[in-house]
């Protein structure tokens, strides 16, 4: 595997999640690379996150809360090669410079962390619980 090539699933893997971190990864290796923002830390983004890091694609994962579901997957999630992470706050400057961004279930759609995306015209931000839709996924087509 080289900078430019995204990783392939191994032979046989039928896993949903695996099909759409791969996904994300080749739409953001095609895009000449990136961060895929990951917004709000409970248990979907928690594994969102790493799944991502998983497939080698840079993720900045964050959550407005001090104290989100994560407890001591946080800790393993600042372990992950690529992974930059806020808690507490959101960095609104790296979100609307992501290449994608992914959002937990129990982000409001108000939130500012959304309207930052939106504000910089990323492509609609992909909620979580989309995931187990077809492709191609809205954003990703």
């Amino acid at each position: 595997m080289t900078a430019t090539t995204p990783p392939r699933p191994p032979h046989g893997s039928g896993s949903s999640h695996f099909k759409v971190a791969s996904a994300i990864a080749a739409h953001i290796w095609g895009a000449g690379g990136g961060v895929v923002a990951v917004i709000g830390l409970g248990k979907s983004g928690v594994a969102a996150t790493r799944l991502l890091a998983r497939e080698g694609v840079r993720v900045y994962a964050s959550d407005a809360s001090d104290h989100p579901y994560g407890g001591d997957a946080l800790e393993t999630l600042r372990t992950l090669r690529g992974v930059a992470l806020d808690v507490g706050h959101h960095d609104l400057a790296q979100i609307r410079g992501a290449a994608a961004v992914i959002v937990s279930p129990g982000v409001p759609p108000e939130a500012r962390a959304l309207a930052a995306a939106r504000e910089a015209r990323r492509p609609d931000p992909l909620r979580i619980a989309s995931l187990s839709r077809p492709w191609p996924a809205p954003g990703l087509a």
